[in-house]
């Protein structure tokens, strides 16, 4: 298991790395030339100043040469840095941020539907956008590239160390051990809080978010809740600010001993040095040089224990992003055609998985090409999920649905160009409405046929508001502007009296005269314009099929439907 993590770390700042260059190699490739350079700093500034004091009491007119060298190197390394800020800001995380924003996108318009029903992939989703928001897969590439920099520093510090006393590198090392476990452990920790507390750590950014909802604000005012909400969202804040302050407090109080030990470290470095220099084995230069080595060498060691533990934290966030964005690769496509029927034998589905309760158990239906079909049923009977299974958006447990017998398939991405669908939640984009409906195709789009004008939608951006009767006409004909051959509806006249339904709908198949529809409704009397009706019982079967007529006389479920409701159509 271990070696398996530690593998999958690997991968994850090999990933990181490869997505920085990629998205700009310039800036990437000058900014590890830079830290490079800089790594050197310690071991040159020690050397120099061993040189430098050492020609100064010998008296030796070489003195003038190590204060120019030791003068440009850092006149040079300063320059450097004024664009090394400039290719770190603006590009390694400004550019590469936005790049990994589009790959998200792209990664959730690609990600399957039923997925966003799951608990453990709403978490890696959430943790997948921190990742970009918190700049983590930058950071994680500077943190791989700081590492690298700070091994270089270290194995050139302990050179120009070692040459004055074997001893010193090994003391430091020793010194130092107690803080890198303790911080390993720690981190360890972290890792582990962080884990457990995702979900938590989701729920109280939701209850934060709904305080900037208009939807949500329209309650709190109503029901006067905001004083209860707020208290909520603080006991959830400080429920997780305690857990992760309880796990800092004890790495900070063991953190405290192991800096005492280094210091104790460094004095014994000092005093080595002090005898050796007293006894003449170096000269006096060298003790000037450990002035400025020996404490950027334990500095050294610390960033060196801090980069390797802030990558390690950062890697579950990669891990989630890049298992978004990787794993959502493009399936083979299904072209969903409609030249004959569409037909569903003994679907079977469940929310979870082989062990949950059928939401659909053993559902069979046909629907021929040009048919007109209304889906109607109980309340919970199964009839919205039994058409995201038809349109391929949750995988079936068991049984077929085909396409002119073509199998609907987890296996497969469906290709929807033949196949328009106005879905119960519909969505409500802050565009324009002609934008709202034909999206890339709008200037086709003539608003005014819904008695709308091309306004803006979305009072929060300077635009308009439009009532919940008119976002429905908007995405009714966002439905019907697109050229298909398969039509389905879910409750498309939810908004109108039921007295002016039956005109509507019969104005929609009208306009569909020629194609196939498949309405879903809980307005019974809409069935008596339709060629077809499937019927849906509380037990998630198919209870009856046939027209109005037929089912009125064989279908106690549909006749009991349709009384509940008689009075409206009388």
């Amino acid at each position: 298991m271990e070696k398996k993590n530690k593998f999958r770390d690997y991968r994850m700042v090999g990933l990181s790395v490869k997505a920085v260059v990629s998205a700009v190699p310039v800036a990437a490739v000058y900014v590890m030339a830079y830290l490079f350079l800089s790594s050197l700093s310690g071991a040159v500034t020690g050397l120099l100043l061993e040189k430098l004091t050492n020609a100064v009491l010998l008296k030796e007119q070489v003195y003038i040469v190590y204060i120019v060298v030791y003068v440009s190197f850092f006149v040079l390394l300063q320059l450097a840095g004024f664009a090394y800020a400039i290719a770190m800001n603006t590009f390694v995380f400004e550019k590469v941020s936005d790049e990994l924003n589009r790959r998200l996108a792209d990664a959730m318009v690609r990600i399957e539907y039923f997925d966003l029903e799951k608990k453990e992939k709403l978490d890696a989703i959430y943790r997948a956008r921190e990742c970009i928001e918190d700049e983590r897969i930058p950071g994680c590439f500077m943190q791989t590239v700081m590492l690298a920099g700070t091994i270089v520093a270290l194995v050139s510090s302990f050179f120009v160390a070692g040459s004055w006393n074997m001893m010193i590198p090994v003391i430091l090392v020793l010194f130092f051990l107690p803080e890198m476990l303790i911080r390993k452990k720690a981190v360890k920790a972290e890792q582990t809080e962080k884990e457990k507390t995702v979900t938590l750590e989701r729920e109280k950014e939701d209850l934060w978010a709904s305080f900037f909802r208009k939807e949500a604000a329209k309650e709190i005012k109503v029901f006067q809740t905001g004083n209860w909400l707020i208290e909520l969202w603080r006991e959830k804040s400080v429920h997780l600010l305690f857990r992760e302050w309880r796990i800092k407090k004890t790495a900070i109080d063991r953190l405290m001993w192991a800096q005492l030990l280094r210091v104790v470290g460094l004095l014994a470095c000092f005093g080595l040095l002090s005898a050796a220099c007293l006894e003449q084995k170096i000269l006096a230069g060298a003790l000037a040089g450990a002035l400025s080595l020996l404490p950027a060498i334990q500095e050294t060691l610390s960033e060196l224990g801090e980069r390797s533990w802030n990558l390690q934290k950062s890697l579950p966030y990669t891990e989630c992003y890049f298992n978004i964005t990787e794993g959502s690769r493009k399936k083979k496509s299904a072209v969903l055609t409609l030249n004959d029927r569409i037909v569903g034998t003994d679907v079977v589905f469940t929310y979870d998985g082989e062990q949950g309760r059928n939401v659909l158990d053993g559902v069979s239906f046909e629907i021929r090409r040009g048919q007109k079909v209304a889906l109607v049923g109980e309340n919970g009977a199964g009839k919205t999920t039994l058409i995201k299974c038809l349109l391929g958006l949750y995988p079936l447990k068991s049984g077929s649905i085909s396409y002119d017998k073509v199998l609907v398939s987890a296996e497969r991405d469906c290709d929807y160009s033949n196949i328009s669908v106005m879905p119960h939640e519909f969505g409500r984009y802050c565009l324009t409405v002609a934008e709202n409906i034909g999206f890339d195709d709008a200037d086709s789009v003539h608003p005014e046929k819904l008695s709308l004008e091309n306004w803006f939608l979305g009072k929060e951006y300077g635009g308009q508001e439009l009532s919940g009767g008119q976002w429905q006409r908007v995405a009714l004909y966002r439905c019907l502007h697109k050229d298909a051959e398969f039509y389905v509806l879910d409750e498309p006249t939810a908004y109108l009296d039921p007295s002016h339904e039956a005109e509507a709908v019969a104005e929609i198949l009208e306009q569909l005269k020629d194609k196939t529809v498949l309405i879903i409704t809980h307005r019974i009397g809409i069935c008596r314009l339709m060629d077809q009706v499937i019927v849906m019982d509380k037990n998630h079967k198919i209870a009856g099929t046939g027209s109005h007529e037929e089912l009125s006389q064989t279908c106690p479920v549909y006749q009991k439907l349709y009384e509940s409701q008689a009075e409206r159509y009388r």
